[in-house]
C-alpha cells in the first residue's frame, strides 16, 4: 500500500539523515521501522487485525515493543536518530506492507 509520509531532514554527527513518520493525526496507527526505514504499517482499526487478541488491542505498543525483542530481526516503533530537526517537513510516497497477521500468532 502507498503512505504519503512526513520526511523531516535531521542533521546528526555524521551528516543528514531523514526521518520519515505519520501525521500528527495518525491515532491507533504506527510505522514499523527496521533501522531507520519503514517496513511495515500497522492500523489497530483495520479490518485485517479484527480477530486479533483482545490483549493486543488493549496495549498495542507494549504488545510489539515486547514482540519485537523476542524477534530477531530488529524492528521497532520508531528509528533510532539523534539530531538536530530541520524547520522543514517535506511529503514522500512510500510502498509499505501492512504487518502480517502471522505476526500476532508467531511466537
Amino acid at each position: 500500500m502507498e503512505l504519503l509520509l512526513e520526511d523531516i531532514t535531521i542533521f546528526t554527527i555524521t551528516g543528514r539523515r531523514h526521518l520519515y513518520k505519520l501525521g500528527d493525526m495518525a491515532y491507533g496507527q504506527w510505522l514499523i521501522y527496521q533501522g531507520d526505514l519503514p517496513v511495515y504499517y500497522f492500523d489497530i482499526f483495520d479490518e485485517m487485525y479484527k480477530d486479533i487478541d483482545e490483549a493486543i488491542e488493549k496495549d498495542p505498543c507494549k504488545y510489539l515493543r515486547e514482540k519485537f525483542q523476542r524477534d530477531k530481526k530488529q524492528l521497532s516503533l520508531s528509528p533510532n536518530i539523534k539530531g538536530i530537526w530541520s524547520a522543514r517537513v517535506a511529503n514522500k510516497l512510500f510502498n509499505i506492507e501492512k504487518l502480517p497477521v502471522n505476526f500476532f500468532t508467531d511466537s
